[in-house]
């Protein structure tokens, strides 16, 4: 509810000014941005590193979604359990081996 408060009132404001004046109010908040090579407005930062954010968790959801990072992920785990099982058997065989004398 406030937000669509303000929303009007910036609304009304827009109309209110002309279209030269809201050009040359932009110009003067945006100067060192147009003419200062490397200059960033804190709050075009602040818009980018939220997007930057949210955009790459889509990425990496996105990626462990895909069939061939699961392919790999159930690979990976089966090789792990097989090493452990190779271990114990091992191990078994090598104290019941019997010595020919």
């Amino acid at each position: 509810m406030i937000e669509e408060h303000v929303i009007e009132t910036v609304k009304e404001e827009r109309e209110e000014k002309g279209f030269f004046s809201t050009i040359f109010s932009w110009l003067g908040k945006n100067f060192k941005f147009l003419f200062i090579p490397g200059y960033i407005p804190d709050d075009l930062v602040q818009r980018r590193t939220h997007f930057e954010m949210l955009r790459s968790k889509r990425k990496f959801i996105r990626r462990l979604k895909s069939t061939l990072t699961l392919i790999g992920i159930g690979l990976i785990f089966v090789i792990v359990s097989v090493q452990f099982y190779v271990f114990d058997i091992i191990s078994q065989l090598a104290s019941q081996e019997q010595y020919p004398s």
